[in-house]
């Protein structure tokens, strides 16, 4: 297998330095000489520079707090059944979610067949409860890697698969799946594999990669984990939110 080229920085990656740069206000102290005399400036602080330390020092604990706080929130959804689902206010955003990747993810199998794989593997970077477990199935796939921050999401999308196996005709080949709890913008992937030598046709990313942006390091692992395992010539496919609308 040819070695992997290491990582280029890509210009989303340089935008999101940038980015991280402008907005990570450090402080520095300077010495400066007036009148012939040194003056320290910073060795003294005005009140307000003491706010806005303490502001700083609040920012970033809400930031190493973030992961914790977006895995406690989907382990608390319960799994209500299609019936409660219809009744949600956001039942058409999220049939119009589901139509729009399968739409996406139908087209890229087309295109990886297209060019000659047979044995399809697929990475779900950001799982959830297994939505598109169905999706999957229905392109004939034959390995998929499931890995969510959540853990009782992974549990669920792992009963999923089971039942879903559990009820598959006598005659269908259902394809394998790991399934890995972990933080996708802290913790690397291509360490937790079964097979460590595994390469993926396809990587998906479905409405969670805007998660990863709170910092340059975890937008990097991140992508890291999006592109580290892809074959060459494979894809990644993805959505992510916007305030007007779905990308």
């Amino acid at each position: 297998m040819a070695q992997q080229r290491p990582l280029e920085r890509s210009p989303c990656s340089e935008r999101v330095r940038r980015f991280c740069t402008r907005t990570m206000d450090l402080q520095t102290t300077e010495t400066v000489k007036e009148g012939g005399e040194g003056e320290e400036r910073g060795r003294k602080r005005r009140p307000e520079e003491e706010e806005d330390k303490e502001e700083t020092s609040s920012n970033r604990k809400q930031v190493a707090d973030h992961s914790v706080k977006v895995a406690s929130h989907y382990n608390r959804l319960q799994e209500v059944g299609l019936a409660a689902r219809s009744q949600s206010r956001i039942f058409f955003m999220r049939n119009f979610n589901n139509w729009l990747k399968s739409v996406l993810i139908g087209e890229i199998l087309e295109q990886v067949r297209g060019a000659g794989s047979r044995q399809v593997s697929v990475l779900d970077l950001g799982c959830g409860k297994g939505g598109d477990l169905l999706k999957w199935r229905r392109g004939g796939i034959n390995h998929l890697v499931c890995a969510d921050i959540a853990g009782v999401s992974v549990e669920q999308c792992q009963s999923r698969y089971e039942e879903m196996k559990r009820k598959s005709h006598v005659n269908e080949k259902i394809y394998s799946a790991q399934f890995i709890t972990a933080d996708c913008s802290k913790e690397v992937l291509s360490e937790k594999l079964d097979d460590p030598k595994l390469m993926f046709d396809i990587c998906s990313c479905q409405f969670v990669f805007h998660y990863s942006f709170e910092s340059e390091q975890k937008a990097n692992v991140m992508l890291r984990n999006a592109c580290e395992r892809l074959k060459p010539g494979g894809y990644f496919i993805g959505t992510t939110p916007r305030c007007l609308r779905t990308c």
